[in-house]
């Protein structure tokens, strides 16, 4: 609904027939444009500039999406739970079945399946199917998640390309680090490198200690690098928290209900002041009808009263 400015308000006031004509000519000039979202109202910030899928500011964005998605994992139970059933709903229990038509042709193709999935995992932490829920969650929190393709052993450093293959789990924060500069050139962007005419050549993969520190980068093809996001715009190179739209929301929700917790406790210790003659508790109109003394036989003026406490003082105090 188009409103009058400062202005207009101000000469309605002296002629109305003026306001009311203006308002219905605004009113008709929006009948004009086909989209009403494209016409920002008055105490309405207009839509921001466009801008490409990735920026300068593209790295800082995600990684903080990264913090704030993996806090809310942490320490938000809704948050968790949304994660944990999305996987448990989408992956489940899943298994190869294949179907070749020869019967002892799918036994050993599942068997052989079957056993690699049980120590698919280069740290050999994981199965294949903890692996696949745990990629997925990660999409989910962290915007992406990559997977090194490599084999079990090694000859003199190098690796062994007869022994069996496995899967080297990557997070997000590790491709590119946590403090990956931004470039003007159009062929490095977030941990991915570029040949020039936009096709991925490699990732930039970071180790990461104990202490948090990103070290020994390494460069590794995109023929052996398994990377798995799921893009919002055709020009992104990196995926972005699928959080991202609820982080404010759920912070404000978390903040209310700090704020409500502390506003019934305080009504649960609010302290009771009571008013008599003498200002302490062994007045004899007292419930508990007993004075309290300190350690040098003084009478105090509190009394415990379970999680909150009576304060005595004596009339017409303040």
């Amino acid at each position: 609904m188009p409103q009058l400015n400062f202005l207009e308000k101000a000469i309605t006031a002296i002629n109305p027939k003026f306001g009311v004509k203006r308002l219905a000519d605004k009113c008709k000039l929006t009948e004009l444009t086909r989209f009403a979202g494209a016409y920002p109202l008055r105490d309405r910030l207009p839509s921001r500039p466009l801008s490409g899928g990735e920026g300068y500011n593209s790295t800082y964005e995600r990684i903080e999406l990264i913090k704030a998605g993996r806090d809310l994992e942490d320490n938000n139970p809704i948050i968790r739970s949304i994660l944990l059933k999305f996987s448990q709903y989408a992956l489940g229990n899943f298994r190869y079945m294949s179907r070749t038509g020869d019967r002892a042709v799918d036994q050993s193709y599942e068997d052989y399946w079957s056993a690699w999935c049980k120590k698919c995992d280069f740290f050999g932490r994981n199965n294949f199917h903890a692996l696949s829920h745990l990629a997925l969650r990660s999409v989910l929190r962290d915007g992406d998640v990559g997977f090194v393709i490599t084999r079990q052993n090694s000859i003199d450093g190098q690796v062994d390309p007869n022994s069996d293959i496995r899967l080297q789990a990557v997070e997000a924060d590790r491709i590119g680090g946590m403090f990956d500069n931004p470039t003007s050139s159009q062929e490095y962007i977030g941990g991915v490198r570029f040949d020039q005419y936009g096709r991925t050549e490699s990732y930039k993969v970071y180790r990461r200690t104990q202490g948090n520190f990103y070290t020994d980068a390494q460069e590794i093809p995109a023929s052996s690098f398994l990377f798995i996001y799921d893009p919002l715009r055709l020009d992104e190179v990196r995926g972005r928290s699928h959080l991202a739209s609820v982080i404010n929301y759920c912070k404000d929700l978390a903040e209310t209900m700090d704020a409500e917790n502390l506003a019934v406790k305080n009504a649960a210790f609010r302290i009771m002041t009571i008013s008599n003659a003498t200002g302490s508790s062994d007045d004899p109109a007292s419930y508990f009808n007993q004075a309290q003394t300190d350690s040098y036989g003084n009478t105090m003026n509190i009394e415990t009263c379970r999680g909150g406490q009576i304060n005595y003082i004596p009339t017409g105090s303040e």
